[in-house]
């Protein structure tokens, strides 16, 4: 080590020591993404009716303001410079505590971003062993995220306020779980297996309720199924991937109905991946062939769509997972350009 460089790590310990680190990423109060206010992007275009905003986008704690403080900066001098950039951002939620949390399996560990403690946390598995393959996250009612991890096949949780992922003892076996979404009213958690082309209910004291759905064409039936959505009715909408469509299921797993259909037109799917319903009942498909946002009715017609293939403002690149917040704000995972967009819903519902 340089003579400079121990300069550097002599005086920073003894700032430790005098108590003035106060943690690895801190802020300065609360959070805000980054935005160009200069930049007012909405859908569709003028003359019609805006109804979706672009608010800005987070790829690094840098983007909400999360410097390192005092005690990172120490690691930086003696360990080198530590990327907490996203990699491979596969699906996001936001627990109602103003926590950000996303799944990347890039680099095999969960981004916690609490925009109101301006601080950052790299969560991984207990012991800080890696996750394999995170892709699936749902929030509960209390605020504590569940974690799928598809290689691993097995479901984790993070409490509020902890900083590691605990696995939960399911009475399942899973051949490859994606999907996850936990029903507030009741507790039951929903994990989607792509493998097994079914989806389990677990109760809260992680036994199994029931499970739906088998490999096939018909109503009920799954081809590849992926991602799950919960609305505010209790409905399930689950992605069936390789059917091309939408289902619709009550909390129970009882069918109610469908849209979609392969095709590369406006309204169809090709490559469908996140879903989520907004208050209003609006549907939105994310699909990642077509690089963009649809908007569908609850009947499955087509409203609007959002999005083009690039890397600015409201562009996307290999989008996958969606969550829309209690506040309208939509989060979505735009993972080639290696970023999570915000927006928001600002239409006018009679």
């Amino acid at each position: 080590m340089s003579n400079t460089r121990q300069h550097q790590a002599w005086f920073l310990l003894l700032l430790f020591s005098a108590g003035l680190l106060l943690g690895a990423c801190t802020g300065r109060g609360p959070a805000t993404v980054k935005h160009d206010a200069s930049m007012e992007l909405v859908w569709p275009l003028a003359p019609a009716e805006p109804r979706i905003k672009y608010i800005g986008d987070l790829s690094h704690p840098e983007d909400l303001g999360i410097t390192k403080g005092l005690l990172g900066m120490l690691s930086a001098v003696a360990m080198g410079r530590e990327d907490h950039s996203m990699v491979l951002p596969m699906a996001v939620v936001e627990n109602g505590l103003q926590q950000i949390f996303v799944a990347d399996p890039g680099v095999k560990a969960i981004h916690r971003f609490d925009r109101k403690k301006g601080r950052y946390k790299s969560i991984k598995r207990e012991g800080g062993e890696d996750f394999v393959s995170p892709v699936g996250l749902a929030v509960d009612k209390e605020g504590k995220v569940y974690i799928t991890d598809s290689k691993l096949a097995k479901v984790f949780v993070i409490g509020v306020g902890e900083d590691e992922a605990s696995p939960l003892a399911l009475e399942e076996d899973f051949i490859r779980p994606t999907g996850i979404a936990v029903d507030g009213k009741t507790g039951w958690m929903y994990v989607v297996d792509t493998g097994l082309h079914t989806i389990s209910v677990f109760r809260s004291d992680n036994t199994l309720l029931r499970k739906f759905g088998r490999r096939g064409a018909g109503e009920g039936e799954f081809n590849f199924p992926t991602y799950i959505w919960q609305n505010r009715k209790g409905q399930l909408l689950v992605t069936d991937s390789l059917n091309f469509r939408i289902q619709r299921f009550d909390r129970h797993g009882r069918f109610i109905g469908q849209f979609g259909h392969p095709g590369n037109a406006m309204g169809d799917l090709s490559r469908p991946k996140g879903v989520a319903e907004d208050r209003y009942g609006h549907v939105y498909v994310v699909d990642s062939l077509f690089h963009n946002v649809q908007l569908f009715d609850e009947s499955g017609s087509l409203l609007m769509n959002f999005g083009v293939q690039g890397g600015g403002a409201g562009e996307f690149w290999l989008p996958v997972g969606i969550f829309i917040g209690a506040d309208d704000t939509i989060y979505l995972c735009d993972s080639y350009n290696q970023r999570v967009q915000l927006f928001q819903y600002i239409g006018v519902e009679q």
